[in-house]
């Protein structure tokens, strides 16, 4: 679990801004609930997300990460369970 300070901490450290990048993924059809775990996935560099949700968020993996890249961000994996 990371707590909004740990968060605001990184983006800091990191020099980006998520009043951009957060509405350039939701104005692409992401979710914003999905928008949210992506990035920050993407801000910590995490080694996957892991979901449940093939609809919303892993079938638009190309898309997310197309914007990560856009803003220097990284890139993300998004996984199902059964593939960890």
């Amino acid at each position: 679990l990371l707590s909004d300070t740990e968060i605001s901490s990184k983006i800091q450290r990191r020099n980006v801004d998520p009043n951009i990048i957060l509405p350039a993924l939701i104005n692409s059809g992401i979710k914003d609930e999905d928008a949210l775990l992506a990035f920050v996935t993407s801000l910590f560099n995490l080694d996957c997300l892991v979901t449940f949700n093939r609809k919303h968020l892993r079938n638009n993996v190309d898309k997310i990460n197309i914007i990560l890249r856009r803003y220097k961000l990284n890139e993300i994996k998004i996984v199902l369970p059964n593939e960890i």
